[in-house]
């Protein structure tokens, strides 16, 4: 396994809180710098990627059970209940992001059919599921990680967003942010682009089933 100079599960605990409010609430703390705050009014493509989400899933999931990988605290997990799937289970890395999913979860009633546990994609067994999906934990992982998730969701339908590889001023620029905002103390611990067609080769060589990408 790849070796950083940041342990991820403590960056994520630094960071996915406030991550998720500017860059899905708009909201701009007391103490960002205007890099952060730049960051957060350019990431539409995120705000889309939810909504595109939600639109892609809500046909197939009725009365399934759906685990999200990489859910943070949850911020689909009441539109999923909505969507009458048959249970959700939402698991994060961070411990923080969890804690403030179950409360909320709590708060809007749907302990019933929601549930959350801690746990990484290298230390917990996956529970069976007939949908897994994941926003952008892709670009997160290794090589060794990606096969393993594959392996271990390959008799289940899925949805996995990631960044493509490509040349564009939208691109630069992230790759930009990254390196100024933490890529330099984080030892390499950054996101990833991926091809179609390394995502195909990682993918179909454990599930042995076509899929589509959009």
């Amino acid at each position: 396994m790849k070796k950083y100079s940041v342990d991820p599960k403590i960056f994520w605990e630094k960071k996915i809180l406030k991550w998720e409010e500017g860059r899905y609430s708009l909201k701009r703390g007391a103490k960002d710098s205007l890099l952060e705050s730049s960051a957060n009014f350019l990431s539409n493509s995120l705000r889309f990627r939810m909504e595109m989400a939600i639109d892609l899933l809500r046909p197939h999931i009725e009365g399934k059970r759906v685990v999200e990988l990489g859910c943070g605290s949850g911020l689909l997990t009441k539109l999923l209940i909505d969507a009458k799937v048959q249970s959700y289970l939402g698991i994060d890395i961070t411990e923080s992001a969890i804690s403030l999913a179950r409360q909320r979860s709590k708060i809007n009633g749907l302990n019933a059919r929601a549930s959350f546990k801690v746990g990484s994609i290298n230390s917990l067994r996956l529970p069976p599921a007939d949908i897994y999906f994941s926003l952008g934990l892709l670009d997160w992982l290794t090589d060794e990680q990606l096969s393993s998730l594959f392996t271990n969701t390959m008799k289940a339908d899925f949805l996995h967003s990631f960044s493509e590889k490509r040349i564009s001023l939208s691109q630069f620029l992230h790759k930009l942010y990254v390196q100024l905002a933490y890529g330099k103390r984080t030892g390499g611990y950054i996101p990833r682009y991926f091809s179609i067609d390394e995502i195909k080769r990682l993918s179909i060589k454990k599930t042995q089933r076509p899929f589509f990408i959009i």
